[in-house]
């Protein structure tokens, strides 16, 4: 194996780059999936894991039915009440949904090709430092 340059020891990856987005689960409607990876991609990359995937399709299913509960309290006032249930849901999700990555583990380097070489080479450059061995 060729050993590797001190230009290329020297990169560091961008890790949300090597951080593979969640995906929609399957039998969402259109709309709720395309919903769903708007909410995904305005995130950072590593905000949500592939297990918040059901609670983020719940908090799709929850926009998309205020919205009509909306339509129908502006027709009928009676239905307000509705609109209401929607908006609660919609906060609690939004709150929980954005708390879900507090409390993760780090990200693994060695899984997003960060190697020892490549951060001896860093702190060799930036502080002077000398690898010893």
């Amino acid at each position: 194996m060729p050993r590797k340059s001190a230009a290329e020891l020297a990169v560091v990856p961008r890790l949300a780059d090597h951080h593979r987005r969640i995906t929609a689960p399957d039998g969402m409607t259109v709309e709720k999936t395309e919903l769903f990876r708007k909410i995904v991609e305005d995130c950072d990359a590593r905000h949500f894991a592939q297990s918040d995937a059901p609670l983020l399709r719940t908090y799709c299913q929850a926009i998309l039915l205020g919205e009509l509960a909306f339509a129908s309290a502006q027709a009928s006032p009676s239905a307000l009440g509705d609109w209401e249930k929607c908006c609660g849901t919609i906060a609690m999700l939004s709150v929980k949904l954005s708390k879900r990555s507090c409390g993760r583990s780090p990200v693994n380097l060695r899984e997003v090709g960060v190697s020892l070489e490549s951060l001896a080479a860093i702190r060799d450059g930036a502080r002077g430092w000398r690898v010893q061995g």
